[in-house]
């Protein structure tokens, strides 16, 4: 960290890369004199948000519910998604047990997805239901012509 010390840098966000408003030249975050140590907060704007997040398990069926909130923005939404995973790297990419997803989510709406594991078996292969009896969930939202989605924390589950 020696060689940021003392000089002046400019943390500029890129556009069109998360799931929250593009950023302006207010938004650019110049640090004078830095000395390699500081913490740094980069605030942003989310389009929408996940509220009231709720996932469950019982009889191997994973269910879940959240409620979504519009924030700022103009974009639509994609999907919603219930996305369920052996640990707790868990997403859109990510879900080896399962995932169900659904279109025509709109700004209020609750959504109730479930994906149902009773078709599979326990053992150590990655498309398998873990031996320690825990698996992970969580819930995303997928906006319009943006990559990254937005997560609730993952729900450890006993299954």
């Amino acid at each position: 960290a020696s060689i940021f010390k003392g000089k002046t840098y400019r943390i500029e966000r890129q556009a069109n890369i998360g799931p929250w408003l593009n950023p302006t030249e207010a938004d650019i975050i110049r640090l004078e004199n830095f000395d390699g140590k500081k913490e740094i907060e980069i605030p942003v704007t989310p389009y929408y948000i996940l509220e009231n997040a709720n996932i469950t398990c019982s009889n191997k069926k994973v269910s879940g519910s959240v409620s979504v909130k519009k924030i700022a923005g103009e974009l639509p939404i994609e999907s919603v998604g219930l996305y369920v995973s052996r640990n707790l790297i868990c997403d859109n990419t990510y879900s080896n047990l399962g995932k169900q997803e659904v279109k025509s989510v709109k700004d209020g709406d609750t959504v109730n997805l479930s994906v149902d594991l009773s078709g599979l078996s326990v053992n150590s292969t990655p498309n398998s239901l873990p031996s320690t009896g825990l698996i992970y969930a969580r819930m995303g939202l997928k906006i319009a012509g943006i990559g990254a989605l937005i997560y609730t924390q993952p729900f450890e589950l006993k299954y």
